[in-house]
Order: structure tokens, then sequence, then C-alpha cells
């Protein structure tokens, strides 16, 4: 995935390293939804009383882990011309 986004744009090395962490980031977050699609996002403790699934909290701070680290790659940037791509803004 970063081969493929790198084509797109000139990243230098502290970039890369953002985008590494936004992709590990978007992973653990996936891995815990997908916990929660299986397990719901309420369980129950040992005494029986409902609680708040651990996996929901970790797919919190992986999102939120992941928006900080896409802001601060601002891939708002044109990327390069790369044939067949439109050009042009938002």
């Amino acid at each position: 995935m970063v081969e493929k986004i790198n084509d797109g744009w000139q990243l230098d090395d502290a970039a890369l390293l953002l985008l590494g962490s936004a992709l590990e980031c978007f992973d653990r977050m996936r891995k815990a939804q997908g916990i929660l699609r299986r397990e719901g996002i309420v369980i129950r403790d040992r005494f029986g009383q409902k609680k708040q699934h651990p996996a929901t909290l970790v797919e919190r701070d992986a999102k939120m882990a992941l928006v900080r680290n896409l802001k601060a790659l601002n891939l708002d940037l044109e990327p390069l011309n790369l044939p067949g791509r439109p050009h042009g803004g938002r």
C-alpha cells in the first residue's frame, strides 16, 4: 500500500513514517471492529454485569491516531501528474 501511495506523491522519510503509522492504525481499527462485530460492543464481566467491550476503546484510539496521522501528512496537496489521473482541485 505504501508503494502505491508513494507513486502518487513525493514523500520524505518523515512522511513515510507517518503513512506507515496511519496504516498500522487503520489495521488495528479494522481488527477491533471485527472483534466487535463478533462479540458485540457490550459484554458481561465475571459478576454478570454489562460493560463496554475493551475493543471499543482500541477502535476509538486507533481511529483518532489514524486521523491525526493523515492530517499530519497533509495529503490535500495535488499529487504528481500521473498518466490517466484527472487533474484539478476539489
